[in-house]
């Protein structure tokens, strides 16, 4: 059970008149100002439940696992003002004030039998099963009172109506699957399997809400209708890999694994026409291909590390736009990189760690030329580092630290990417780095760990790598600065 409330009597900055809103040229201050008016501010609360059975002697042999869970994710974010663009509309257009609101529900099984088969003096280790899951998405908006909103310069929020944002959509995954492993010798161990993946996605009638909003305001309107359909896709994917065994604790190892996958389907609805048609053509899935190299070390008590290269492509890419709206656009997509960790025990006291990820993303564009994806889709260069002591009596203390390198590959490409009606151009920020340090304390009390830590010790002044992105994509209004110097305390118990 997790909830995150927020209670504040602050609320943005949007500059004189609300000129941060209405003229994309005047500079936001990013500062709270004193008097906001908002009885449901954000939240989000997460509550799940997880049980599992094991028999270890079952059906001739086999050892039988069962997992059933639920969760459910409701959030609750700020409201935004956003013109709402009909042909009904007065004037063809609406400055609207809305919140939205998000409700999943989740639950599934998974359930899977496993036995060891002799085969050739050795153990071919054999699982196979079922599993399903099923989840249901819902989204409205609360709109506010846009003259309230305008005379208070964006403090006061008077609620007027409640809107569908999108239809209600109900996804079900059923998956079966056998999976092998084998060692071939004693250094030698192949593992390889298939799962055939089926997907249904039932949509509901709705009322986009733009038709909606067109209505209140225009009685003489009747909003029209988006219909829902279904869609049904199956796949069968292949898994293969390979681990050969350097030496104790050394492997080498090699794999290759498919995915698939619906795209956020109620969140891609959000924002269509209500002539947008809802069947197996027009909501498609994602089917990746990855592909992954590497080398670890677990068993030395002084180093162990590892280092993977990997590389995924796939036939669509997932698309952030500039009126807040997400597509896919049917075009090729290529993803790869190289991730390293390394872990240092030159005695009991001492600990040093660090590790790296670069990673690179392209998608093609309306020409074919491969073009760089931004910092939503692709991380820049990132690097983590720690060290720490640890005192005769348990506790310890850690220095920790992570830098983040700057980038303009994909700043570069959007200026030129060719664009169509499906694949559009994909706005790209200039990364800024940074590097930011915590220090973390750790103590025994009672039965448990006592934990205080500094977070961004030096109080540096920064914007993330997403708050630099939304900038470019949604405006300087979204782009606000990440944390400065944050104390917290924590305890933990295991049992």
């Amino acid at each position: 059970w997790y909830d995150d409330q927020q209670d504040s009597d602050h609320g943005p900055d949007y500059g004189p008149r609300l000129a941060v809103l209405f003229n994309p040229a005047f500079a936001p201050s990013h500062l709270a100002v004193k008097g906001l008016q908002l009885d449901d501010q954000p939240r989000t609360r997460h509550q799940g439940i997880n049980t599992q059975y094991r028999n270890r002697d079952i059906l001739g042999g086999h050892e039988l696992s069962v997992e059933a869970y639920y969760r459910n994710e409701k959030g609750r974010w700020f409201p935004s003002v956003s013109a709402a663009v009909h042909p009904a509309l007065p004037g063809g257009f609406a400055y609207v004030a809305m919140q939205s609101n998000t409700d999943i529900d989740v639950w599934g099984v998974r359930s899977a039998l496993h036995k060891a088969f002799d085969v050739d003096g050795r153990a071919l280790q054999l699982s196979y099963g079922v599993d399903h899951e099923r989840e249901k998405d819902r989204q409205l908006g609360q709109t506010y009172d846009i003259t309230a909103f305008i005379a208070s310069n964006g403090l006061n929020y008077v609620p007027t109506q409640r809107y569908a944002m999108g239809p209600d959509v109900r996804v079900d995954t059923t998956g079966l699957f056998l999976q092998g492993d084998y060692p071939l010798t004693e250094r030698v161990t192949v593992q390889a399997g298939v799962r055939h993946q089926i997907l249904r996605n039932r949509v509901e009638d709705s009322v986009p809400y733009t038709e909606a909003i067109a209505a209140t305001a225009n009685p003489a309107y009747v909003p029209k209708l988006l219909e829902g359909g279904n869609v049904r896709h199956s796949q069968t994917l292949f898994n293969a890999g390979v681990v050969y065994k350097v030496a104790d604790g050394q492997q080498l190892f090699a794999n290759f694994s498919q995915g698939f996958s619906l795209p956020d389907t109620q969140r891609m609805l959000r924002d269509v026409p209500a002539s947008f048609v809802i069947d197996s053509r027009n909501i498609g899935p994602i089917k990746v291909n990855n592909y992954e190299l590497g080398w670890r070390r677990s068993d030395d008590a002084v180093l162990q590390g590892g280092v993977t290269a990997f590389y995924n492509n796939s036939d669509k890419t997932v698309q952030f736009n500039r009126d807040y709206s997400v597509s896919v656009a049917d075009t090729d997509e290529r993803v790869w990189g190289v991730e390293a960790n390394l872990r240092y025990l030159p005695n009991e006291q001492w600990e040093f760690g660090a590790s790296v990820a670069s990673t690179r993303g392209q998608y093609k564009d309306a020409n074919g030329q491969w073009r760089e994806l931004n910092a939503f889709r692709v991380s820049p260069l990132k690097a983590g580092l720690y060290g720490q002591w640890r005192f005769a009596t348990d506790s310890l203390l850690r220095l920790q630290g992570q830098v983040v390198g700057g980038t303009d590959h994909a700043w570069r490409d959007a200026q030129v990417a060719a664009v169509s009606p499906t694949i559009r151009a994909t706005p790209s920020a200039k990364i800024s780095g940074y590097a930011v340090f915590d220090l973390l304390a750790e103590i025994p009390l009672g039965v448990g760990r006592f934990s205080a830590g500094i977070y961004n010790l030096a109080d540096r002044d920064y914007k993330t790598v997403y708050g630099q992105q939304a900038a470019a994509t949604y405006g300087q209004i979204s782009s606000v600065a990440a944390q400065g110097r944050t104390f917290g305390i924590g305890y933990r118990w295991e049992y």
